[in-house]
């Protein structure tokens, strides 16, 4: 009887070539014979990992290959994409040209001037309906094919960019320089937030997979040597031990063409060559061969049509709005993003958001067509979409830059209800002018209430001042609902009103105040940042905090000797806001007890060898890898967790 390796080259390669791209190397695994005639198409595969591996719209002729690529024809390009980068969006034909980080693009050339051939071009508008019919075979709610069509035709590139993100199979991060969702020029954010609402998101079905099938596994590894979590459908606690990406893998596996599939059976059958029962016969196949052998097989048998459903957005992991390029594309526009947040919570499968530069303030319009919806209704309303309800959302991560003055109360409390187990909530103050953060006791308090239980790392940083309504970011016993709290960060001078509360019937550093503030942090926490001025003015009192530096130092060691989890205290912005006197010196006795107990008390004076704490860090331009600083970043570099972004550490 007939087996595969007794076929010609040509049709072992045609057999191949039908196959879906995550089954190439297992098969060239089986045998020589098979590995000499996968040689080629591994060639591709290395090719094609090197060029899109991390794409970008810099070229403007990615975008029209890898959607030739996902729609038609050869699909290893676009299987090979886990992370795009968008720098800006193109709006007339003339800036189809390969945008330079050094200089801006001439938007006054005529359309000739544009770098990407016409013949092209044109095949794109013979695919746009095609596309577009594409996705609404799968969305429950019909997207403007009118506008899409006319846009294309004009030379915008954002539909074709956000269409490419619901095709790519296995897109796994998200980039963007721009974090303007403009309607009026078809913006990219625009169009994702409109496939977004009319996929509501949805995780789109597909065939039950054998539980004991291990043969199909494959391990995916994060480039940062993290294994991607599990794949979360709705019933997150029955899936949240699998592998998501081995998940995608066994997806895709199955996700090629079943006509062609069933006309490569058919001629095997036709040759007799040995189908899945009758493998078995064959004493002399080697077990691996045989088992590689019948799991393709098997792939192709079990294929659906409904595996060609968007699955991207169900891939997507990290989004990042609004990267700090520093170059000149970069966004100078600070947008009310409220919608596009709203949407991007609608992802099933996300794991981190970034944001920088979100405004929920002031005049801004925050549904698209009403002009006559109040501020704080219309900002209800666009959180409030359909879907964004209390734990309807697997982000884990959230960060968020240059919010500048404030986050609405109400915006917050729906924001941070969404999630259904946030890990980490940080901000970062860089906006155009650095100045107070007022009514982030707001914040403080609706992450307690919706994540208290979950929440392990709440940071501020690079902020001159945090306000809350009575001056303080804390509320009384707020660190008490922070049951699984490991990072925090806050300005020294929220203390003294805890001062206040407990004072009572003694006065002074008391050693029944040192041990009631050392009490309030939970017993869980392990770094903790603090900053500002320990002796400044509070108005309960005449003149200054009494003894402030002494107090604190006094609880820094109270919570060194109370707290088992404790890892490191960073106290040096303290120390160089606090006004000191001639020759004295601060934390010696702290720094001492914490090295006793192996605990780090980072000081002027005393810094030792910095442990990772794990803090959470923004998107910056370092990590764009296609851009001009990808590769600039070497030698010492530690993260610094006031300014909450990695610096150069002199080794010396």
């Amino acid at each position: 009887m007939a087996s595969l390796t007794d076929l010609s080259a040509e049709i072992i390669c045609m057999v191949i070539d039908e196959l879906p791209p995550s089954s190439h190397f297992e098969l060239a695994c089986t045998c020589r014979r098979l590995a000499a005639a996968s040689q080629y198409v591994l060639r591709r595969h290395q090719e094609a990992h090197r060029r899109f591996q991390v794409a970008s719209d810099l070229d403007p002729s990615a975008v029209p290959l890898l959607l030739q690529s996902a729609f038609r024809g050869d699909t290893l390009a676009a299987w090979h994409v886990r992370s795009f980068e968008v720098w800006r969006d193109r709006t007339t034909w003339a800036e189809w040209t390969t945008y330079s980080l050094y200089a801006p693009c001439l938007k006054d050339r005529g359309d000739d001037a544009s770098d990407m051939d016409m013949s092209r071009i044109q095949p794109l508008f013979e695919c746009v309906q095609e596309y577009m019919h594409w996705f609404d075979e799968y969305a429950v709610e019909e997207i403007d094919r009118e506008k899409a069509q006319s846009q294309v035709e004009s030379g915008h590139d954002g539909f074709l960019k956000a269409l490419l993100f619901a095709k790519l199979p296995r897109l796994r991060d998200l980039k963007f320089v721009p974090r303007t969702a403009d309607k009026a020029s078809g913006s990219t954010l625009w169009w994702l937030k409109t496939f977004l609402s009319a996929s509501g998101g949805i995780c789109f079905e597909r065939p039950a997979y054998e539980a004991n099938d291990s043969s199909e596994g494959v391990s995916i590894i994060s480039s940062e040597g993290v294994v991607d979590d599990g794949f979360i459908r709705e019933s997150s606690e029955v899936y949240e031990g699998l592998s998501q990406e081995s998940e995608l893998e066994r997806e895709w596996e199955r996700g090629y063409e079943k006509r062609k599939q069933d006309q490569v059976l058919e001629e095997m059958e036709n040759m007799d060559i040995c189908r899945d029962e009758d493998i078995s016969e064959q004493a002399s196949e080697p077990d691996s061969g045989r088992s590689a052998r019948v799991g393709i097989l098997e792939q192709a048998e079990s294929s659906s049509s409904t595996d060609d459903a968007p699955r991207s957005f169900a891939s997507l992991r990290r989004v990042a709005i609004g990267v700090v390029s520093g170059t000149w594309m970069d966004d100078e526009e600070y947008p009310c993003a409220l919608g596009l947040i709203g949407r991007l919570l609608l992802l099933p499968n996300l794991d981190t958001l970034y944001f920088n530069g979100l405004r929920c303030n002031g005049e801004d319009h925050f549904l698209e067509d009403d002009d006559t919806t109040s501020r704080s209704d219309s900002m209800i309303s666009i959180l409030d979409y359909d879907c964004v309800d209390v734990g309807s959302s697997s982000v884990k991560h959230m960060f968020f830059e240059g919010l500048e003055y404030e986050l609405d109360g109400d915006v917050s409390e729906i924001l941070f209800q969404a999630p259904r187990k946030l890990l980490t909530a940080a901000f970062r103050d860089s906006g155009p002018s650095s100045d107070d953060f007022h009514n982030a006791n707001r914040i403080v308090r609706n992450l307690a209430k919706a994540q208290g239980s979950s929440l392990q790392s709440l940071m501020w940083y690079n902020f001159k001042e945090i306000r809350g309504d009575n001056s303080t970011l804390f509320e009384e016993n707020c660190f008490k609902k922070f049951q699984a709290l490991k990072q925090v960060s806050f300005n020294v001078q929220d203390l003294p009103p805890w001062w206040n509360e407990c004072h009572g019937s003694f006065e002074g550093p008391d050693e029944n105040y040192v041990k009631y503030v050392a009490d309030t942090f939970s017993t869980t926490l392990e770094h903790l940042l603090l900053w500002g001025d320990a002796n400044a003015r509070d108005d309960s009192y005449e003149g200054m905090v009494p003894n402030g530096l002494v107090l604190l130092e006094r609880v820094v060691i109270e919570m060194i000797r109370r707290t088992s989890n404790l890892k490191a205290i960073f106290l040096e912005e303290v120390e160089n806001a606090t006004k000191h006197g001639r020759g004295s010196t601060s934390f010696e006795e702290a720094v001492a007890v914490g090295r006793a107990k192996g605990i780090d008390v980072h000081t002027k004076r005393n810094r030792p060898v910095l442990r990772d704490a794990g803090c959470p860090e923004p998107v910056e331009k370092w990590d764009l890898k296609t851009g001009n600083f990808s590769d600039r970043r070497t030698g010492s570099w530690g993260f610094d967790p006031y300014v909450g972004c990695r610096v150069f550490r002199n080794p010396s």
